[in-house]
Order: structure tokens, then sequence, then C-alpha cells
């Protein structure tokens, strides 16, 4: 089976770094990307299409060279820069970003649960505690905040007794050093982890990968921009997501502020909701890829999830083939570009297809379910030498070909293995 769907500008390709590389179920709070690589056995991205090679891209994608193709309105002016701006996106240029942020908010989070701990089991009161643990914060934490903190603590597995180095002074007491470095993150305090490497990998972007995209690219608009911000500003001070309702009353008062900015009046209810429409239409209307998930028969997937090794690797090979077969049959006979006033002369393709493919063993609900995301990227160059966008008309009307063909190359693998 073969569906597609379109992935818009923005955010919506890091579902597959945050969720599909790590399995359709949610990246544990106290884990890592890598982690799951080695705990699922989940592969990384690798990248697809006679395009992709054209270009020199090759083996694992990098979590900054998926922002590069689908996070911005992306259109190259030439293959060299496009070649340049991809090749330039190593792993290596979030990882370091990213543990950077991670280990500051583990650092402190640690610290304080040292203290915490540590302190009532030296029958320190809760007000010392609160001095003990100042330093951590910006605001003045409060004895509340003890009593919160330690509740978790003991939630998590922490026997903590108040004054047990008092009644047993040979207790032995752990290692500063050793115990921060061994603490596991609370739920929350994971989150804190997760926005903080964010924020800082949007920052590292913007600050060395965006100035290199042309102005046009940027699907965004100045209020989706303020909108971003102000979701931080929320996350930082809530440590936690703003809810719908608190992400409409976001909306509305940066609406309202931009409204004002532009008109030098108060806007109507009805001004307001039409301006916060059409502000947002930029990004959200950008189409940068397309979604095509491939999923093996039921009976497939069945021998899959309950065969041996062979059977499991020999319906991998035979799947993974498959695929390669209707990546070629798109590029060949499918995928074009448009050319001429409202686009409506069709040309054919040169090179080929960018995208990026990723592997999957289970479904959202966490059974078993062999299947691939291939994301491919809006952007194609032309028979002309021109790069611009697919005309994804002919991907959706292809699509009921595309599926049955991997479906026939799929049983014909099968036999052959």
């Amino acid at each position: 089976m073969l569906t597609v769907h379109k992935l818009t500008a923005g955010e919506g390709h890091r579902y597959y770094t945050h969720e599909v590389a790590t399995g359709d179920i949610l990246r544990s709070s106290d884990r890592e990307l890598g982690d799951y690589y080695t705990i699922h056995g989940m592969p990384p991205g690798q990248w697809v299409g006679a395009g992709a090679a054209e270009l020199g891209l090759e083996g694992n994608v990098s979590e900054a060279q998926m922002d590069v193709l689908f996070g911005h309105k992306f259109t190259p002016l030439d293959t060299d820069e496009v070649t340049s701006l991809l090749q330039q996106s190593t792993p290596e240029m979030y990882d370091a970003v990213r543990s950077e942020a991670w280990n500051k908010v583990h650092q402190r989070a640690a610290e304080r649960a040292f203290l915490i701990i540590e302190g009532t089991r030296e029958g320190k009161t809760q007000a010392q505690i609160v001095d003990d643990i100042s330093h951590l914060y910006e605001g003045s934490p409060n004895q509340s905040t003890v009593a919160r903190y330690l509740e978790r603590y003991r939630a998590a597995g922490y026997t903590v007794t108040k004054g047990e180095y008092v009644q047993n002074p040979d207790k032995p007491r752990p290692d500063r050093a050793e115990f921060m470095a061994s603490y596991r993150l609370l739920e929350h305090e994971a989150t804190q982890a997760n926005h903080a490497a964010q924020r800082a990998i949007d920052a590292h972007f913007k600050k060395n990968v965006a100035p290199n995209l042309h102005a046009q690219r940027d699907g965004s608009t100045e209020f989706l921009r303020a909108v971003d911000e102000e979701v931080r500003r929320f996350r930082d001070t809530k440590h936690t997501d703003p809810t719908a309702e608190e992400l409409k009353e976001i909306r509305h008062r940066v609406g309202a502020v931009r409204y004002r900015e532009q008109h030098g009046v108060e806007p109507s209810d009805k001004q307001l909701v039409a301006f916060i429409a059409r502000e947002s239409k930029s990004q959200s209307n950008s189409v940068a890829g397309f979604d095509m998930v491939f999923t093996p028969p039921k009976s497939v997937s069945l021998a899959w999830g309950l065969g041996d090794k062979t059977l499991r690797e020999g319906v991998q090979k035979a799947h993974e083939a498959a695929i390669g077969d209707v990546v070629k049959f798109l590029e060949d006979q499918v995928v074009m570009t448009r050319r001429g006033r409202n686009g409506v002369r069709q040309i054919d393709i040169e090179g080929g297809l960018i995208a990026t493919k990723f592997r999957h063993w289970d479904s959202r609900s966490g059974d078993p379910n062999l299947h691939d995301h291939l994301v491919i990227s809006n952007r194609v160059k032309g028979a002309d030498g021109r790069w611009s966008a697919i005309d994804g008309r002919t991907l959706y009307a292809w699509n009921v070909a595309a599926s049955e063909l991997y479906n026939a190359k799929l049983a014909e693998h099968l036999e052959s293995e």
C-alpha cells in the first residue's frame, strides 16, 4: 500500500527526526535520538533519489539537512548553491549544540536534586534548603518548591527520610559528582531540556544557515515569527507547551499588536480573525514536500512480525527493492514541473528526486508494522535547467498506479528471495 500526503513548510518535517526516526511511538523524555537506534534498531534516514545522488548526497540524512530542505520555502537558485548548503549541514552541526543545551538543563536539575535530597537527609529545614538552591533560579524559590520536588523525587523512586543522617551518622553518603552524573531527569525536566535543545538548534540555524537562504524562500511571516517567539517565552516561564486555548490567546494578542502597527487602529473581532488568517497563510500554504508511506500488505507484515531472522531480513530486502522500483518509476514517468503563466505547461525533470527515507518498525500504538516514509523535497530541476516545484497533481493522479506497482514488485522480490 502507498499513501501520499503534503508536507508544509515550517516544523512539519521535524516529525521525521523527532518521531519517525525513533518510531511512531514518541521519543521517551530521558532518551536522545541516538539511543533509539541502539535500543530499538531504528535506522537513521537515508538519502534517496537520482537528484540527491547528483548533488553528492548519500548515506544518513542529518536533522540540519532536513531543516534546509523542508524548514523553509526553499527554492535553490542553482545546483552549486543547494549542494553547498546541504553538504555543510552535517549531523555534527546540531549534535554539539543539542548536547550543550541539554547538559546545562541536566546539570541544573541534578544539582537541585542533590541539594534537596541530601539536605533533607541531613535534617535541614525547607527554609535552609531554599537558601541552598536559590542560586539555581532567576526568581525566588520557596518552601513549597522544595516540598513539591521532594514529592516528585519520592515518586521517581528516591528514598528520602528527613534527618536520616542525624539518626545514623555512619550511613554512607553519595558522592556529589557521581550522583549528578547518574541523575535521571524527571518528566517535566526532560521536557525543559528538549525545549532548550530545540531553541538552541533554532538559534544556530538562524545564525549559521538562514542567512544563506534567499529572503523570498522563507515561508514565514512577521506575524508567525512573533507568535513563535511568544510560544518560546511561554515555554521558558511555564516549562510546558501552551494548550490550544493558550495558543489561541497568544495568536490573538500578537495579531492585535501587528494589526495596530499596520493600521493604527484597534481591530474589530471580525477584522482580527481575518487578519490572523491572512498572516498565517504564507507558511501553512507553502508545500515543502510530499510524504509517501510504503506499507506491505497485512499478510507480509504478519510474516515479517512473526518470522525468524532470515524471513524478516528477506521481507525487508524485498520491501526495500520495491520502494526503489517505485522511486525510479516516479522519476522516469510521473514527476514533472510546470512552466508558463499559471503553470499551464508541464515539462520533464532533469536528474530526479531529492528525497529522504525513514525505515519504521512499528505503528503509533507500538504494534509491529514495517513501513517506510519517503519524504520528497518539493524542488526539482526542470529539463530547462531551472529549479522549481513539483507538479503535485501528477503524484496524486498516479498514486494508485504507484501503489499497485509497489505491491507487484514486492511480491516479485519476495519470490526471488
